[in-house]
């Protein structure tokens, strides 16, 4: 009798949670790369965090590959030299260790309110082994953009209160940078629509999008 052949989607990181579900590519990915990405983390156990704003917070879990590719992709294409690569809402660290294999960055900067995840993709560095490489606990409401053509990336890590002030606290680095925002699952794309940015791509089927904000005309 012939063995049971082996079905990927019978692994453990392919258990369907909330509707979540990887993808061949996410296992490849994970697996070469001899890191711990996948799963879900809801927002009742993330450990310490910045008390204030977790009821703004979103659960966690990874973006597909495929997502990130396409995403990536498009960011390429508007030819901006980006200087830094910025996850907010970085979790394990899965989007900065893609777009260090994909983009050429300098920096590539995960931002995390949650210690115990930033914990999380700090072990995950350590076998990666970039050095362009960091996370930071931070709070994203607080968190300033450095002085640099940033591509930043967000995977629906909090609500619109948070997105408001996460945009209103870098509005002058947004006025004097070509930085542009990568959302994905962005389902508040109206709270940057509503604050100043323009559309530049968006693929509506996987809510998918990139923004920018809008150049003001000058004076005649």
């Amino acid at each position: 009798m012939k063995g049971r052949v082996l079905n990927v989607f019978d692994l453990p990181i392919f258990n369907n949670r909330s509707g979540y579900r990887a993808g061949i590519e996410d296992y490849l990915f994970e697996k070469m790369n001899r890191l711990s990405l996948e799963g879900i983390v809801s927002q009742e156990i993330l450990k310490n965090s910045v008390k204030s704003n977790l009821k703004h917070a979103t659960y966690y879990q990874p973006i597909t590959c495929r997502n990130l590719k396409l995403i990536l992709d498009k960011a390429i294409k508007t030819k901006i030299p980006f200087d830094c690569f910025i996850d907010i809402g970085s979790g394990k660290g899965k989007a900065c260790f893609y777009a260090a294999q994909t983009l050429k960055c300098k920096k590539f900067i995960g931002i995390e309110f949650s210690l115990s995840l930033v914990k999380a993709a700090n072990k995950n560095k350590a076998i990666f082994g970039n050095r362009n490489i960091s996370f930071l606990n931070e709070d994203a409401a607080t968190y300033t953009l450095p002085e640099a053509k940033c591509l930043i990336f967000l995977y629906n890590p909090f609500n619109d209160i948070i997105l408001e002030k996460f945009v209103a606290n870098n509005y002058g680095h947004f006025k004097r940078h070509a930085s542009i925002i990568a959302y994905a699952y962005d389902v508040h794309r109206e709270t940057l629509l509503l604050n100043g940015f323009r559309t530049l791509f968006r693929a509506a089927d996987r809510k998918l999008s990139l923004y920018q904000f809008k150049t003001p005309k000058p004076l005649s």
